[in-house]
């Protein structure tokens, strides 16, 4: 089976490089049209079932991948970003500076690191984990299908993917839209 690993599209609070955990920030209409761009590279989009974040910025994205495939969302709760607590909505510089030890901590070994009142990304990377061999049982041999989810629940499914800690994977990518195929 062919799993794409579809990253969401840019929202705003991406451009200001904030925090956004899981609330529901919506794409801003560049992150519309890089999907609508990077689809072309997927083309023919046969894809059985489009799964999705139910992070409104990934469902979004998948929203947009549906629509040229010809298939319906299937928003699915375990796909949720990672809870990254009192760090919402901060910019990234702030979370640098005001919580130096986490962050650097955070940077060098993700799954040991728990947001204030958020979720550890160790307890996030099973999560998804489990959402992903739940999806992999779903579907057949032969059969494409996408997965849509946000940047730290994307990074976190691309580590479990590829078979490496997130400490091997974690440097810092961009941001925005994004699809990878992994043959699983």
């Amino acid at each position: 089976m062919d799993l794409y690993l579809i990253r969401s599209a840019r929202t705003p609070w991406d451009d200001e490089r904030r925090m956004q955990g899981n609330l529901d920030i919506p794409i801003g209409p560049e992150g519309a049209e890089e999907v609508r761009e990077g689809l072309r590279d997927l083309v023919p989009l046969e894809f059985r079932a489009v799964y999705s974040s139910p992070t409104l910025c990934a469902y979004q994205t998948a929203q947009i991948v549906a629509r040229e495939a010809g298939r319906a969302v299937r928003r699915i709760e375990a796909l949720a970003e990672a809870d990254l607590g009192l760090w919402q909505g901060l910019f990234e510089s702030d979370v640098k500076r005001k919580h130096r030890k986490a962050y650097a901590t955070w940077k060098a070994t993700p799954l040991a690191v728990v947001p204030p009142h958020g979720e550890g990304f160790r307890a996030a990377y099973w999560r998804l984990s489990g959402a992903i061999d739940e999806i992999l049982a779903a579907n057949g041999r032969g059969r494409a299908v996408a997965v849509v989810a946000p940047r730290i629940a994307h990074r976190l499914i691309e580590c479990r993917l590829r078979g490496v800690q997130p400490e091997e994977f974690w440097e810092e990518d961009g941001i925005g839209f994004r699809a990878d195929r992994f043959s699983v």
